[in-house]
């Protein structure tokens, strides 16, 4: 049994890879689907923050936009942060929003690239399939 605890522990590792890759596509295609209602939304700030990794002063950008949506005005800081401003404050962007959750929106630009999405995919498949194909083809 002690010689089949790294394959287990591979394939879990596989899975766990496989299934945040898979859960990030799904959440998006999800909130891609129900964001249908397009608006004009404001960046109301870049976010810029000072990070420090590993000893190394770094900036970092989590953006906040407004919009609104029948006199309601909606206030939405960007789950996701970058290294790069890809926004000014005061900039108007089109945005997606959820029109039976207004406080639910999707900015396309903001979408986990697909080519990452298919690494994390990828490399939990191959460390699945590599144990198991060593295992039983021996």
């Amino acid at each position: 049994m002690q010689q089949y605890i790294p394959h287990i522990v591979t394939v879990l590792a596989g899975c766990i890879f496989a299934a945040v890759g898979c859960g990030i596509w799904l959440s998006e295609k999800k909130k891609k689907a129900v964001c249908t209602a397009e608006v004009i939304g404001v960046v109301k700030s870049t976010g810029a923050m000072f990070t420090y990794k590993k000893g190394k002063k770094r900036m970092s950008y989590t953006p906040t936009y407004a919009y609104s949506v029948e006199g309601v005005e909606y206030v939405q800081q960007s789950s996701k942060s970058s290294s790069k401003c890809r926004f000014s404050e005061g900039q108007e962007i089109p945005l997606f929003y959820d029109p039976a959750k207004p406080d639910r929106y999707y900015l396309p630009e903001e979408a986990t690239h697909l080519a990452i999405l298919l690494l994390l995919i990828g490399v939990g498949v191959l460390l699945i399939v590599a144990p198991l194909y060593s295992l039983f083809m021996q």
